[in-house]
């Protein structure tokens, strides 16, 4: 009995030394830079495409045992919205966009530091400010789902800590919500070389979203799929790179009518 007890000690400090872990050191800068276009198509509701890109900061200024303390600030803005008969835009770095009412609200976003918790063992990322900088997308019927993330969501991409015993060739499957939606995320390490791991990540997406706009509730219902690839460094759980491809498709229900929809999404986020 005492053997295997010993055994099973053995094999669960192996596994524990084989983990990895983001490693970061105070003062430790990261600048992102994001960029997303989605076209969508309702049928006769209309063609709706959006754009935006920004550029943030993460800032490390402590840690303890268990978790990294960091401030991310975005500092640069774009975005622009066709559809529904309105076009949009948005240049953190145009003044006479700044100065606008919509611009002074998107302004919100800016150059706020907003207080986060990075996980040293799986590189999730937390909000860590009892104030977050808040823009409202009442406007869009499809609000967080298309908007932009928060900042602790935005973080978050910029980390990826691998399984313990992951090598080339390795699988796994896990599964995330979000916004309502469900995904199923099927992983495969396609190589790794000189310590940047290149990861392909297949993910099935559906679920519902039900929201209020103007006294009216409606649903939206979305299932699709995505193809995600990501380059990681082994040693530190730092992303250099992400891009995603995704198509969905489901209907917008509201006031006994349903709408179909149709998006192609893509995105990229570029770490150094």
């Amino acid at each position: 009995m005492m053997k295997k007890i010993s055994v099973l000690l053995l094999s669960l400090a192996s596994l524990y030394a084989g983990a990895q872990n983001v490693k970061l050191t105070a003062g430790t800068k990261i600048t992102g830079n994001s960029s997303s276009t989605i076209d969508m198509d309702m049928g006769i509701g209309g063609q709706m495409k959006m754009a935006t890109s920004t550029t943030s900061v993460i800032m490390v200024t402590g840690m303890n045992d268990q978790s990294y303390k960091a401030d991310n600030t975005v500092i640069k803005l774009k975005m622009s919205e066709e559809g529904g008969g309105q076009n949009m835009s948005y240049d953190s770095e145009n003044k006479a966009d700044t100065a606008s009412e919509q611009g002074k609200e998107l302004g919100k976003m800016l150059n706020q530091p907003v207080a986060i918790l990075i996980d040293k063992s799986n590189g999730t990322v937390a909000d860590a400010s009892p104030e977050k900088p808040a823009v409202s997308n009442d406007d869009n019927p499809f609000g967080s789902l298309l908007s932009s993330k928060s900042p602790a969501d935005a973080a978050g991409a910029a980390f990826f800590v691998l399984p313990a015993g992951i090598k080339a060739g390795s699988k796994w499957t896990d599964s995330t919500t979000e916004n309502g939606l469900k995904a199923i995320k099927n992983y495969e390490v396609q190589s790794i070389k000189d310590g940047i791991a290149v990861i392909v990540v297949n993910a099935a997406t559906s679920g519902n979203i039900t929201k209020e706009r103007q006294g009216m509730e409606f649903t939206i219902n979305l299932s699709g799929t995505s193809v995600t690839t990501m380059n990681t460094n082994t040693a530190t759980g730092l992303v250099q790179k992400t891009t995603t491809a995704s198509n969905m498709s489901g209907t917008l229900d509201m006031m006994g009518q349903s709408l179909p929809i149709t998006m192609t999404m893509n995105s990229e986020s570029v770490f150094n």
